[in-house]
């Protein structure tokens, strides 16, 4: 893991996707490779069938208007969720995210306060099983002595998080992360496991070696007003907050994109002392 000496997301609800599109001339779909769901089948799929009339409503609307997602969320994760209206915006799109010249700013409170306050994560990510159920595991390079005791490599994508710590109080902490890469569950995976710092309501990446409910400290619980045996119904407080999308727009200016928090994250950061007015995010990390 490298790091810096400097100190200093449930059931998510359409409100609380930001959508772009951007028109451009029609293609086949022979010519885009791996077409993402479109918005509806994604919210259905994520929501495991289970939509609530308006939701149905509102997706459907927007099947009208905006044709192809261009990326996905985490399936409990809140935030922006970016759609085109044609087949030539959904490759452009893509073939920026596959070169990491689009920023995405997610925001997580977690349990645990990170060591530095501000860093970069850079540790592979593989998939495995723990328990015999599918998550994402660390696969750190090592010397080749560790590697032959431990495995290869082979299957680890490399992953890059960039994090900072944007307030603290108690054993609670709210972050600003830019990961570089989007593999899945990338964020999660570094902060449970790589800082030790799991997101809240993140029942998947609290345990090393288990899939368990999360522990709080006690502090926490209090301010919460919850007791342990209902840490379970914590929804995850992960929110992709703000996405850069560099010369897309008119004169070739860049395009920010930005999704207000769900009241449930908000509610919760007052509660743990978190509180921190949105204008913090006129000024991101910048890397």
């Amino acid at each position: 893991m490298k790091k810096n000496s400097q100190n200093d997301e449930s059931q998510d609800s359409p409100e609380n996707k930001e959508i772009k599109t951007e028109d451009h001339n029609n293609l086949t779909s022979e010519e885009v490779e791996d077409v993402p769901k479109t918005a509806l089948d994604y919210i259905t799929q994520i929501r495991k069938g289970q939509l609530l009339p308006e939701d149905k409503a509102y997706l459907e609307h927007l099947e009208k208007k905006f044709k192809k997602l261009v990326h996905r969320l985490d399936r409990d994760a809140t935030g922006v969720l970016l759609l085109a209206k044609s087949l030539s915006m959904v490759k452009t799109l893509r073939e920026m995210f596959s070169e990491r010249k689009i920023s995405k700013y997610y925001w997580a409170i977690v349990r645990g306060i990170p060591d530095p306050l501000n860093g970069i994560i850079d540790i592979p990510i593989e998939a495995g099983k723990t328990n015999g159920v599918e998550r994402m595991h660390l696969k750190p390079d090592c010397d080749l002595d560790f590697n032959r005791k431990i495995g290869a490599t082979r299957g680890a994508y490399p992953a890059t998080t960039h994090f900072r710590t944007l307030r603290k109080w108690g054993n609670a902490c709210l972050v600003e992360l830019k990961p570089e890469q989007g593999i899945k569950h990338q964020i999660r995976v570094h902060l449970g496991f790589g800082l030790r710092t799991p997101i809240l309501g993140d029942h998947k990446y609290s345990h090393l070696d288990k899939l368990a409910p999360q522990k709080l400290p006690d502090d926490m619980l209090l301010k919460l007003n919850v007791r342990q045996a209902k840490v379970r119904n914590i929804p995850l407080h992960l929110h992709s907050k703000l996405y850069i999308i560099p010369g897309i727009g008119m004169n070739g200016n860049n395009v920010s994109i930005s999704a207000h928090l769900p009241g449930f994250f908000r509610a919760n950061m007052s509660s743990l002392g978190l509180y921190k007015q949105e204008a913090v995010l006129k000024n991101p990390i910048a890397f």
